[in-house]
């Protein structure tokens, strides 16, 4: 699950255009830092998670860990931190269904995006974050993302 969702949003990445790195050790819940190439420099930081749950209701509801949750929600950092939690099927044979026409490969993923930043401290070992729905993850977003902090808005 890990590797797909990983191959997933880098997928998004580089269809919006931006480039990645990855820190050899995720000590600050940063998988992946994506950068535009151009103006100013933006980034942003990402920590990624994947689930094969989906609870169908208007909010995305994924239990992130207390440590993701202070490292995500910190306000004094440079680069803003961003969670993406990649949804799949729990069953690998669904994951992708590749055409035989060389013309549509299907990727079962859907990946949502929210910003921390801010968030209270909360006193448990795992905190439930809710997503809106509408935060999918996908190239436009992405550019979009980017832009605003490239004129230095909040996530």
């Amino acid at each position: 699950m890990e590797q797909l969702s990983f191959a997933y949003v880098k997928i998004i990445c580089s269809t919006a255009g931006f480039a990645l790195a990855r820190p050899s050790v995720d000590d600050d819940s940063v998988d992946l830092t994506i950068y535009s190439r151009s103006g100013s420099r933006p980034r942003v930081d990402l920590q990624i998670k994947s689930t094969s749950r989906d609870n169908g209701n208007d909010n995305f509801r994924f239990r992130l860990p207390r440590k993701n949750y202070d490292d995500l929600r910190i306000t004094n950092v440079m680069v803003p931190r961003l969670l993406v939690v990649v949804t799949m099927p729990q069953e690998i044979t669904d994951w992708i269904t590749i055409s035989r026409k060389e013309e549509t490969t299907i990727l079962g993923c859907m990946a949502y995006w929210c910003s921390l930043h801010g968030m209270p401290d909360r006193n448990q070992e795992s905190i439930t974050v809710k997503i809106p729905r509408e935060q999918v993850l996908d190239p436009d977003t992405l550019n979009e993302l980017i832009s605003r902090v490239e004129v230095g808005r909040r996530l």
